[in-house]
């Protein structure tokens, strides 16, 4: 009895053995990463126009949080472009204005350029210092999906601020591009 009771002491460590280790293997592959899908917002702004709209997080080199906000407005008699809008904290950073966004892509000598366009969406004119828009036409189709880029702004004092960019906000960002 007591060799018996041995074994299905075995079976029954091995049965349990067996159910936990299948337990693990399905609930891992349950949370494998699922490919990121772009949240690309729509707006209705008017009958004829509409905004697409991304919005990401982006750090400098000294961890200051800035955000982009990528669009393209689809209205009669308007050009489409892609524009970013990086806003940062008052007081971070003084932005030089209308100095032009360059873009800098891995294993390219040369940066591309996105023209400073600060000055439209102000009724004045004048783009607070801490924020820069810029037309990204024709850059997107140049950005690679799967590196990083890093945007250098040109600020008042002759330096720039440096923003990494992910190749996931890469691909929203050519998403948004081919919208229509």
């Amino acid at each position: 009895m007591l060799m018996l009771l041995g074994i299905s002491r075995k079976l029954a460590r091995f049965f349990t053995l067996g159910i936990c280790t299948l337990a693990l293997l399905f609930g891992l592959t349950s949370i494998t990463a699922q490919p990121a899908n772009a949240e690309i917002r729509t707006i209705q702004e008017a009958e004829n126009q509409i905004l697409y709209q991304t919005r990401t997080k982006l750090y400098d080199r000294d961890n200051n949080i800035w955000q982009a906000i990528a669009f393209k407005r689809i209205a009669p008699d308007v050009e489409p472009a892609v524009k970013v809008r990086l806003v940062g904290f008052p007081g971070k950073a003084e932005l030089a204005h209308p100095k032009s966004l360059k873009v800098f892509v891995p294993g390219s000598k040369d940066p591309l350029e996105a023209p400073d366009i600060s000055a439209e969406p102000f009724p004045d004119k004048k783009p607070k210092s801490n924020v820069g828009q810029y037309d990204l036409t024709e850059v997107i189709p140049e950005l690679p999906q799967t590196l990083e880029v890093v945007l250098k702004l040109p600020t008042k004092s002759g330096s720039e601020v440096g923003l990494a960019v992910s190749p996931l906000t890469i691909q929203e960002w050519k998403q948004l591009a081919k919208k229509s």
